[in-house]
């Protein structure tokens, strides 16, 4: 999870992956995760549930529902968000990827997230 401003770019680039300029505003809003009542935490302490760009476009209007839908344990907040998908050239953020580069960057970002932060917190 994270926890504070961290930004993806950031945690993808401290695994070696270069995400290129990435629309984040999700680092300043309010945490979502989790309803953890029974653990003494109904606050959300995490900013688990974002939507981030990388590579053309920005991320408009980032909303953090102010209270849980259900008030179920482990459930995080809704989110909303207005995306702006740019076209090549339009912006700052240069030229886009192909697709299958822009494809393998983001499984191999998804894939580091799912399995290398598992397996590590695993052999703790």
């Amino acid at each position: 999870n994270l926890a504070g401003s961290e930004s993806l770019r950031g945690l993808a680039r401290s695994r070696g992956l270069d995400l290129g300029a990435c629309s984040d505003p999700g680092r300043w809003a309010p945490p979502t995760c989790c309803n953890d009542s029974f653990a003494g935490f109904p606050a959300p302490r995490y900013k688990s549930d974002r939507t981030v760009l990388c590579g053309g476009g920005a991320v408009r209007r980032f909303f953090v529902e102010p209270d849980y839908l259900c008030s179920s344990a482990e459930e995080h907040r809704s989110t909303t968000a207005v995306v702006e998908l740019w076209a090549k050239g339009d912006g700052d953020f240069g030229a886009w990827p192909t697709v299958a580069a822009a494809a393998a960057a983001c499984w191999a970002a998804f894939l580091w997230y799912c399995c290398g932060c598992c397996s590590s917190a695993r052999a703790m």
